[in-house]
């Protein structure tokens, strides 16, 4: 039983995009750390080792990234179950059994390109990693696992070779670009965190939970819409439950961050001041 599970999920990584994709994603990895981060990242003068704003400095590069790879792989796995005729030769029942092994490769390589580049800039700078500067790292696997959900849903009903490219471009480009976005309320839903958390700042609890609320609300519409069924009558309850979940979702997540100017709210003073003797010492809080 454990060989047979060894062997599909050896044929599964050798035809699925995301195993082509590794050296990709590593190369995006190496410049985009090397070129970009290493080079202009510069801690505030005076301010003391803080992971937090380290973990959101080198996010700032690779959100788009993640979010774009996992969109165009997952499109692409959809399209190759498409081509294969997979939907015809499986059971309804299986369908989503069938899409998750498909994306578990995708949704790996999408991780890496958030987990590495964290794990290489807490070690470049010597900094230990805390709860707090493991917020912003759960929002962004949360979103790119969304993105393999919608990416996967548009796959299964545009052309296979069409929407891989399309989606990837479109999603880096609208994400990348996120900081200029006016009104403001776009760039605090695009689950890219535009701004540093400079010492003892934290991300709030809506500043997370908005972006990933509104994109989880899109890739559920999504699953609904493409969900197949033999009733004509179920057609229309699915599509009605589709509109209702992406209606709910976008006007509650608009709700929370409409009045929000062009940095989201941050929580402050999170690490505890404690001077001893004639030099004050500065400690992180528990």
């Amino acid at each position: 039983m454990h060989r047979s599970y060894a062997v599909k999920l050896g044929t599964r990584l050798r035809v699925s995009s995301a195993t082509w994709a590794v050296p990709v994603c590593l190369g995006l990895i190496y410049l985009y750390f090397f070129k970009s981060f290493k080079e202009d990242f510069k801690p505030p003068t005076g301010q003391p080792e803080y992971a937090p704003y380290v973990v959101s400095s080198v996010l700032l590069s690779f959100y788009a990234v993640s979010y774009a790879v996992a969109s165009g792989l997952s499109a692409w796995e959809a399209g190759r179950l498409k081509r294969d005729q997979v939907w015809k030769l499986s059971p309804v029942r299986f369908r989503y059994r069938i899409a998750w092994e498909s994306l578990l490769p995708v949704v790996a390589v999408a991780w890496v390109l958030i987990l590495v580049p964290v794990c290489m800039a807490l070690v470049q700078e010597g900094t230990a990693p805390d709860a707090g500067s493991m917020v912003l790292v759960l929002m962004a696997l949360v979103i790119s696992l969304a993105h393999c959900v919608i990416g996967f849903c548009i796959g299964t009903i545009t052309p296979p070779h069409l929407a891989p490219p399309i989606l990837s471009v479109a999603v880096f480009y609208a994400v990348s670009a996120a900081w200029s976005y006016e009104p403001f309320w776009l760039r605090h839903l695009s689950g890219h965190y535009a701004t540093d958390l400079l010492f003892g700042e934290l991300p709030t609890t809506s500043s997370v939970v908005a972006p990933v609320a509104f994109i989880w609300a899109i890739a559920a519409a999504a699953v609904l819409f493409c969900t197949p069924t033999r009733n004509r009558r179920a057609r229309p309850l699915l599509w009605t439950a589709a509109v209702s979940v992406l209606i709910a979702g976008t006007y509650g997540s608009y709700s929370a961050v409409q009045e929000w100017g062009h940095t989201p709210p941050l929580s402050c003073g999170n690490v505890a001041s404690i001077c001893a003797g004639q030099k004050p010492r500065v400690t992180t809080g528990e």
